[in-house]
């Protein structure tokens, strides 16, 4: 049975911008771009896309809170220390065992350690969510690395502390802590200087599971290599990086190192989304292009794919995918049929089924949470409360399970 939604979605209002190059605006560290109407949501932050067509949101891992490794009570690497404590690979003082060790984590490459009154201590560790990861990374002294071309993987640096000094794509650039991000695409050598203080967080994505992702997002167009620019240095683009760390870290912190393959999907797939919506590359110009075909069938049948949904399994670019329109079409359909993103479509409709859930059986909050891919209990609890004026512990306490009850809905 289709249950009506109690509340309407806050803060999809849409303003236009004047005409202009693509640009990108994401939450600031509270959830809310002041500059775009206002917009909020919880486990997800809105991208806001300017063409010359106008503006259009478009869903990215949440910026809230993005800056917690840089603004720590002023201790940014013990943080990052603390949250990757469990997942260290290697620790050593031997400069062939670092190259060595590295290299079976990423790809080889040419370590060479500088003189320097610091003494070399390597510590690399790794936490995997299939095909992204996040590894956190120090020498300990000053080092040069030069990797050859690779086709597996491309990585965005943020320096937590020192300099790292990149040569890439025929440019040299200089990263530090608050400032600019490296980013380096396959196939093009790397020629890396990195000062003995440096603590670099390294995100990583996998090629072909980029190129897979994209082509969902742009069905039409025969995918080929994927070239990022080098360097990010513009804020809103940083932080949405800097949201996507703080998105992954802190469901590990929250869950631990084991989180169920749902969730570990859905954290995987918002990381690459990320990525390709947030740093600049080659088919940029093509994801956002501003007068997408868009097929209200497709979109009708998007919706109830969604509304069909039995675990918590899909994305949005699975579904974009299915119904063979791009992400960007999908995006504007929504918008025009249904008055929200499909990102926030997908998320109202787990809502309720988690709702129904802790009305008609005995499971935990937690559990019911994880059963449709909210990984943070923070902030499933505050989108719940959003939705339906309540905390979940608060409709457990109301309400006691009842055997057989019928699963409710929620369908537009």
């Amino acid at each position: 049975m289709a249950v009506a939604a109690t509340k309407p979605v806050r803060g999809l209002e849409h303003r236009a911008h004047h005409a202009g190059p693509l640009i990108f605006q994401v939450n600031d560290g509270r959830g809310v771009d002041h500059r775009s109407g206002g917009l909020r949501t919880e486990t997800m932050a809105v991208l806001r896309v300017r063409t010359r067509a106008g503006t259009e949101p478009v869903e990215v891992p949440n910026a809230r809170r993005a800056h917690d490794f840089e603004r720590s009570a002023g201790e940014p690497i013990a943080v990052a220390e603390r949250v990757f404590e469990p997942f260290e690979r290697f620790r050593t003082s031997d400069p062939g065992e670092a190259q060595s060790q590295a290299a079976r984590l990423f790809s080889p490459h040419r370590l060479r350690v500088h003189p320097s009154e610091s003494a070399f201590d390597a510590k690399y560790s790794m936490a995997g969510f299939g095909a992204t990861s996040l590894y956190l990374m120090r020498y300990g002294a000053e080092v040069t690395i030069d990797r050859p071309p690779q086709s597996r993987y491309m990585t965005v640096w943020t320096p937590l502390s020192g300099n790292v000094e990149a040569t890439h794509q025929g440019q040299e650039v200089t990263a530090g802590p608050g400032g600019t991000q490296l980013v380096f695409s396959e196939a093009d050598n790397v020629h890396l200087h990195l000062s003995e203080d440096s603590t670099v967080v390294i995100l990583r994505a996998d090629i072909e599971a980029l190129r897979s992702m994209l082509s969902g997002m742009i069905p039409s167009t025969d995918i080929g290599a994927l070239r990022f620019a080098p360097e990010v240095d513009s804020v809103s683009t940083r932080t949405t990086m800097l949201g996507v760390i703080h998105l992954l870290t802190s469901s590990l912190m929250a869950q631990g190192p084991t989180l169920p393959p749902n969730v570990e999907r859905q954290l995987r797939c918002q990381a690459l989304t990320a990525v390709l919506l947030g740093l600049e590359h080659n088919y940029s110009s093509v994801i956002y292009d501003p007068t997408p075909q868009i097929s209200n069938h497709a979109v009708r049948r998007a919706i109830d794919m969604i509304n069909a949904e039995e675990t918590a399994d899909l994305t949005v670019v699975d579904v974009a995918r299915e119904v063979g329109i791009s992400l960007r079409a999908l995006e504007i359909g929504f918008k025009k049929q249904a008055d929200m993103s499909p990102g926030n479509y997908l998320k109202k409709v787990r809502l309720h089924r988690a709702h129904a859930e802790l009305l008609a059986s005995e499971a935990t909050v937690g559990q019911v949470a994880m059963n449709w891919g909210f990984a943070h209990a923070g902030r499933f609890s505050r989108a719940y409360r959003t939705e339906f004026g309540e905390s979940p512990s608060e409709t457990l306490r109301r309400t006691r399970p009842r055997a057989g009850s019928s699963r409710q809905v929620w369908r537009r």
